[in-house]
């Protein structure tokens, strides 16, 4: 009895070890390398912020990204540049030179944190006690997660179009992106 118990414990040891190399020395083998995902936080309020935005997706294309994108519940609906529209999938941020009054068409970028065709998609959510960057206390609406950019941006009717694709945060962890 006590030879089959230090046969099993050798047995065990040898397995162990044979793991630890792996593990140590092939990392993928057991899906235990993880790759660093940029992050990116940014309250639009201005056009710089929105530039950012753009500028960071572009140095992203065929990436795993980490957004938080905000925006202050007044901002959205004030003359303020750059014109913001909060679309229940994403938002679009109109460019400077695009009359207020909404009779000519103005160009955008926009950017879709969902699928647009879904009518269920509400991707934003509302921290009521939210502290604006500019310095207003009345919410922030924010969005955010994982999400996989697109090679570059697509142009639909003079606009362009940032469709990222959002990735489970489960999906992550299991490193099935």
């Amino acid at each position: 009895m006590k030879k089959l118990a230090v046969t099993i414990g050798s047995l065990f040891g040898v397995f162990a070890s044979i793991v630890g190399v792996v593990a140590i020395f092939f990392p993928d083998a057991l899906n235990l390398q993880k790759n660093k995902i940029d992050s990116f936080e940014v309250e639009i309020n201005t056009r710089a912020d929105a530039d950012a935005l753009y500028k960071f997706l572009e140095e992203h294309p065929g990436k795993l990204v980490q957004l938080s994108v905000n925006v202050c519940s007044t901002r959205e609906h004030s003359n303020a540049q750059p014109r913001l529209e909060r679309l229940n999938y994403g938002l679009r941020v109109y460019h400077d030179d695009c009359d207020p009054s909404g009779e000519f068409m103005c160009t955008s970028d926009t950017y879709y944190f969902a699928d647009y065709e879904d009518e269920k998609a509400h991707v934003w959510g509302w921290d009521k006690f939210g502290d604006c960057a500019n310095g207003e206390d009345s919410g922030v609406n924010g969005v955010g997660g994982y999400f996989m950019v697109p090679e570059g941006a697509g142009f639909g009717q003079g606009n362009l179009e940032w469709m990222l694709d959002p990735v489970d945060a489960k999906e992550i962890a299991l490193k099935n992106y």
